[in-house]
């Protein structure tokens, strides 16, 4: 849940755990999706194979399934002190690939790493932030440098329009 303060949480051995699972629904319409400029980045050419034509990408924030369910979702449990280890066995990870960021959603424990790698021929600008309710804070924003493994063409652009 954005914007809670954090506490303290004791990992401890669980003998006796339990699991929770159900569907998360949305009631109502899906918000309409969010525009985001293309115009401003480095390399429109490849970027902007992803935009509505006119240099927009647009952006659903919800993923909604065909029953009106959540997907890509967190969910937040208030009140637990102390219960089972976080996963450590698998550090987060975020490719870009055809300029889209995937997952669109992570969970990270604070503190903890997270790897990005680009795919992609052009060199990206990635940012971090948090929300809480005195408004969003920027965590970071560092350059991604273009992948040599993916060499771009330079002399056939046709390919990237």
């Amino acid at each position: 849940m954005a914007g809670q303060e954090a506490y303290a949480y004791e990992e401890v051995t669980v003998t006796d755990g339990g699991s929770i699972s159900g569907r998360v629904s949305l009631v109502g319409q899906v918000p309409k999706p969010k525009g985001y400029n293309l115009t401003t980045l480095p390399d429109q050419i490849y970027c902007g194979r992803i935009s509505d034509g006119q240099g927009w990408r647009i952006l659903q924030p919800f993923q909604v399934g065909p029953a009106g369910e959540f997907r890509e979702l967190v969910v937040y449990l208030d009140g637990i002190d102390k219960g089972k280890p976080f996963d450590e066995g698998r550090l987060p990870q975020i490719e870009a690939k055809d300029c889209l960021f995937v997952p669109f959603t992570t969970v990270v424990r604070d503190d903890q790493s997270v790897t990005v790698v680009n795919m992609d021929p052009v060199m990206h600008d990635i940012q971090a932030y948090e929300t809480s309710q005195l408004g969003p804070r920027v965590l970071f924003n560092v350059p991604l440098p273009m992948n040599p493994q993916h060499p771009r063409n330079f002399k056939d652009r046709s390919e990237a329009a």
